[in-house]
């Protein structure tokens, strides 16, 4: 759809919303529903009922918006919904001057100029580049030491490492300084997506430490305790300093050091080669990710899913849509095994983690097999490590990784 398309679409869609609020029982507390929204007065504030039918269309310009790939793959969607909401605050007013005439004011006559003025910023809006970090608990460092770990870096905070001298920023990072911090540089079109893409980098590189070294349990500040996690966040182009706080669970305790001898190790793996933007590299960090959210995973289920996803993310094509359980123990097996014997037995295993894998996403029906959850993530660890170390092989081409590992099939190695 081109601007003008989407633009008259975004209408229809806004102006199904705002006729509810053209309603005479909009706030007669006996309308069914399961939802509310709060609104606005000049005395107090009310709540509006919705039914599923109208809380489908409060939700509609949203879901149309992030449809367009050229918005969504830019923007987050707390954003626009925050853009949205803006829009509605401007055309409806709610008048409770006199309580015994309560109005509600409709200004269809700018709509229209809103509309315009917001489908221009979603698409003329360039990226920005942002600072994000994070003290980072059950971790220790040397003073001395800083570890760049694909697209963050972890050291401990001095008041010369601060890069910008804006006074709310550098208050913000005061209680930082001392301790053992995380940090990227990231570009986005606006903060909750910057904050998205850093927390993402942060899991990351959380992953990639664990891969090699499952004693470590680098967590965000806030995660070992009953408290809120802070993220402290600057745009470079504003120059303009956020803080957040979000309430996250309380894993185990159990900390370990991270010196220049465990990083060294990393490097041999060949983990600068990720730091190099390719397809294997996106498929190693999307790996890493799921990883690291299977190892924190407390329920079983849920852990053996993320780690199915790990080998998913390892030896699955975007274009493979048939016969993937195939695909994938039999990718798996030759990547991991050389003797045909200990082939045959992956396949079987790997086979049978995708069977009690769907069985979990299509039924709902749990698992508390230890053994096989233990083997997801056994093989998912080893095809992260192996994908890693094969990168520079293929030129950061996964293609041509997977294509390797079915000429193999295929020459009756399996």
């Amino acid at each position: 759809m081109d601007r003008k398309e989407i633009e008259n679409e975004l209408k229809i869609r806004i102006g199904k919303f705002l006729s509810i609020f053209r309603k005479d029982d909009l706030f007669d507390n006996t309308r069914k529903s399961n939802f509310f929204i709060y609104v606005y007065g000049l005395k107090k504030n009310y709540i509006v009922l919705l039914s599923e039918e109208e809380k489908s269309l409060l939700y509609s310009p949203i879901g149309f918006l992030l449809e367009q790939k050229e918005i969504s793959r830019k923007y987050s969607s707390k954003f626009i919904e925050d853009k949205l909401y803006d829009l509605y605050h401007e055309i409806v007013t709610f008048d409770d001057s006199n309580l015994n005439d309560f109005k509600i004011l409709i200004d269809d006559s700018k709509l229209d100029g809103y509309i315009e003025s917001l489908i221009n910023d979603l698409f003329n809006l360039q990226e920005r580049k942002f600072y994000v970090v994070s003290e980072v608990e059950n971790i220790k460092i040397r003073d001395d030491q800083e570890h760049k770990i694909i697209d963050s870096t972890i050291k401990i905070m001095r008041q010369e490492n601060l890069p910008y001298d804006d006074k709310k920023f550098q208050q913000l990072c005061k209680n930082l300084i001392g301790k053992s911090v995380i940090f990227a540089k990231v570009q986005a079109c606006d903060i909750y997506r910057a904050k998205e893409i850093a927390l993402y980098n942060f899991k990351v590189s959380f992953g990639l430490i664990r891969l090699f070294s499952p004693f470590f349990m680098p967590v965000l500040k806030g995660s070992l305790v009953e408290e809120r996690r802070s993220l402290v966040c600057y745009d470079e182009r504003r120059k303009t300093s956020y803080k957040e706080a979000s309430l996250i669970r309380n894993p185990s305790f159990y900390s370990a050091s991270l010196d220049n001898r465990i990083y060294s190790k990393l490097i041999d793996a060949g983990i600068t080669k990720l730091e190099k933007d390719s397809s294997i590299s996106k498929a190693i960090k999307n790996g890493l990710y799921w990883f690291g959210l299977g190892l924190d995973e407390e329920y079983p289920s849920a852990k053996l899913v993320d780690f199915a996803i790990v080998l998913e993310s390892v030896l699955k094509r975007e274009c493979d849509q048939t016969e993937l359980r195939k695909a994938i123990a039999e990718r798996g097996a030759i990547l991991l095994f050389d003797r045909f014997e200990e082939r045959k037995e992956a396949v079987k295993k790997l086979n049978k983690i995708y069977d009690v894998r769907s069985r979990i996403v299509h039924t709902g029906i749990t698992t508390e097999n230890g053994n096989i959850i233990s083997d997801a993530e056994k093989y998912a660890r080893e095809a992260l490590k192996k994908l890693i170390a094969k990168s520079e092989e293929f030129n950061g081409d996964f293609a041509k990784f997977i294509e390797s590992l079915d000429d193999k099939k295929l020459h009756g190695s399996i």
